[in-house]
């Protein structure tokens, strides 16, 4: 009889558990229609330009750390970010800021709350029909709010995804009285899928202010959400015996150049890690003058380096997991032959109390890129000064970029007279000649061995009027002759 009745309150447990699971996922199918956000999948969003020279987009993660459930809501708790604070002419970080998504979000049946860093409370009618409109945001210090409307009901591609039903919210902002006033996003779209969670967003922890605390005058763009694939570790370090490397190092009171050539190349047993075996050669300024030869430092040696070599995703374990992953995408193709690279930036501050104590007891930022196929391509240090090293030229096979520096104090001593370097290659017919001699010829080949170019002691060839493809490279001194292959390209 104890059995049985045992064996009777197992399975009642059982059944009310699976009732309550069940319910829950019924609550959480239907409130997510429509819904900004879901709480175990991961979108990402592109955006805001943020650079001069080169083409950087920002890529923000969208990607919930906790959640519990109140009664027919669901309260998401966002991986939090990094918080910035400007102090005089330069930037503090302190960990711990509002992520881009809200600091929390309240996600019901027929609307989502999103609270910002200032704990204002912004509002999606996910339930909403074409035509209806609701107030969005209220102002703190005025009344004036932001109206929301959804324009239209429709459906969309959603990159990576597939075909869904949309819907597009139109805002506009207004006074106390309902009349319109002016402002920068006025017009802006947003829109929700039904399956897949809001598909162009704003950044949330602001709205709808700018990023700095000090300045609420403009709100920044909308975010579009793609289909990205990260890098992994075997996308960045997958090198290959005779890649050549040159990086540029500086710092406060030195320089430094260093070449890298890697000469060999093994794998661990379990095959997720890489070793390399690297010529290394180095010239150090110890004074930050480079024209003070006296200070100068030349050294020639070999090292062994591995790196892990899996499918992980390379930001995932470099920015600690409790915080939102702080990534930006190079997409300028003219950078590193348009390699795809990632910048990982993290930082912190140490809450002094002031600026001036947060700056001289605590302060620091790095910042790490990464490009396929090459490695780590900058990596900056700020503590209290700043430090970078980057790669300034790379040739793997007949491909390069950059523009080489040979370490002279070695290669005096080490490169025979007549190895020579060309950049650009691949090359659209403009290219530079790099050598250790002032007397030379140099002849351009066919693949068939038909000379097609001749000349002496240039540095700097034009060869826009050969027809593109593949050709050879002879540069002949009075040490002897030396060949490369190289191509020309549209």
């Amino acid at each position: 009889m104890l059995k049985f009745i045992s064996i009777k309150h197992t399975t009642m447990k059982k059944l009310l558990t699976l009732t309550f699971f069940l319910a829950l996922s019924i609550q959480f199918s239907f409130s997510q229609h429509y819904a900004p956000f879901y709480t175990s999948s991961e979108n990402v969003y592109l955006g805001d330009s943020v650079g001069v020279q080169l083409l950087i987009e920002e890529v923000l993660i969208a990607k919930v750390d906790s959640f519990t459930i109140n009664g027919n809501d669901s309260i998401l708790y966002p991986f939090k970010q990094l918080g910035k604070q400007d102090c005089d002419s330069f930037s503090l970080f302190y960990a711990y800021s509002a992520s881009w998504m809200g600091a929390k979000i309240i996600k019901g049946i027929d609307s989502t709350v999103i609270y910002n860093d200032y704990d204002e409370e912004i509002y999606l009618k996910h339930s909403a029909q074409s035509g209806d409109k609701w107030t969005m945001f209220v102002d703190s210090n005025g009344g004036n709010y932001i109206e929301a409307k959804v324009l239209v009901i429709d459906t969309m591609y959603i990159q990576g995804k597939g075909l869904d039903s949309i819907k597009i919210i139109t805002l506009q902002r207004k006074d106390t009285n309902g009349l319109s006033l002016a402002s920068d996003l006025n017009g802006d779209s947003l829109i929700l899928s039904k399956q897949y969670g809001i598909v162009q967003t704003y950044q949330w922890d602001y709205f709808p202010y700018t990023f700095w605390l000090n300045n609420k005058a403009t709100q920044q763009n909308v975010r579009q959400l793609v289909d990205y694939e990260f890098l992994s570790y075997k996308d960045v370090y997958d090198l290959d015996t005779g890649d050549v490397f040159h990086y540029e190092d500086e710092y406060p009171f030195g320089w430094e150049f260093m070449n890298v050539k890697i000469i060999n190349k093994w794998f661990s047993a379990a095959l997720d890690r890489v070793y390399y075996k690297r010529d290394i050669s180095k010239e150090v300024y110890t004074y930050f003058d480079r024209t003070r030869t006296d200070t100068t430092i030349y050294s020639f040696y070999q090292d062994t380096v591995s790196y892990e070599y899996t499918n992980d995703r390379l930001h995932d374990t470099l920015i600690p997991t409790r915080l939102s992953k702080s990534v930006t995408l190079s997409i300028n193709l003219d950078h590193f032959n348009g390699r795809k690279m990632e910048r990982v930036g993290i930082g912190a501050w140490n809450d002094m109390g002031d600026c001036f104590s947060s700056r001289y007891q605590g302060a620091l930022f790095r910042e790490n890129s990464y490009a396929k196929g090459i490695g780590r391509v900058k990596h900056q240090w700020t503590e209290f000064q700043t430090r970078t090293k980057e790669l300034i030229y790379f040739k793997k096979g007949t491909e390069s970029w950059g523009a080489p520096r040979l370490v002279i104090g070695i290669n005096e001593r080490t490169t025979p007279k007549n190895e020579f370097l060309i950049f650009p290659n691949p090359s659209k017919g403009i290219l530079k000649l790099q050598l250790n001699a002032n007397i030379f010829e140099v002849a351009i080949k066919d693949i068939q061995g038909k000379t097609v170019f001749q000349t002496k002691n240039e540095n700097e060839l034009n060869l826009s009027h050969l027809s593109k493809g593949v050709y050879f490279i002879e540069v002949r001194t009075t040490a002897g002759s030396a060949i490369q292959k190289l191509i020309l390209k549209e």
